[in-house]
């Protein structure tokens, strides 16, 4: 029997918080193991060293993204107090070439109050998710239990799956 693939979900923490806790039940219902920050136990380690410490033992690194920066860790915490979390994460992917899926807030339909407010925050998501350079997957707002969200990641999950399966190669950049 072989081993669960572990999955990492990123994602900036308020904003998403439903459609992390929605992606991680489609990563456990597909068999896998979710690595959410909802979960991280206490670590001794800066933030940051943990957070990309924790991506890297994973398989796969799942990202979600709509249209706030999120946290920046200062120095005191790993970071350089310019950069969020989920760019150094994704950044330590790329790094060691960690498949990545991707999968975007529909800037036309997702709602303004979930923006910064703040235009130098606002240039830095727009400039980040501009430089992700990858296919991604959008999404938009939903009520409720998140059933369209669900099965856009569900889609991407069985695909991926299926593709380490068949030994393709499993980076979707």
């Amino acid at each position: 029997m072989t081993k669960p693939l572990r999955v990492f979900i990123s994602s900036t923490s308020e904003d998403l918080k439903r459609y992390r806790a929605a992606a991680a039940e489609v990563v456990r219902d597909a068999g896998w193991i979710a690595d959410v920050m909802d979960h991280f136990p206490a670590d001794p380690d800066p933030i940051v060293v943990m957070c990309q410490r924790r991506m890297r033992e994973c398989d796969l690194f799942l990202l979600l993204q709509a249209f706030r920066r999120g946290g920046v860790p200062g120095v005191a915490q790993g970071g350089d107090g310019e950069t969020s979390y989920t760019a150094f994460e994704l950044r330590a992917a790329d790094q060691i070439s960690k498949p990545v899926l991707l999968f975007l807030a529909d800037e036309d339909t997702w709602p303004g109050e979930f923006h910064e407010e703040e235009s130098a925050a606002r240039a830095w998501v727009r400039d980040f998710r501009n430089k992700v350079n990858r296919s991604g997957r959008f999404f938009g707002p939903e009520e409720g239990d998140l059933s369209q969200f669900k099965v856009l990641i569900r889609e991407a999950v069985t695909h991926h799956k299926a593709r380490l399966l068949d030994g393709a190669p499993d980076v979707e950049r």
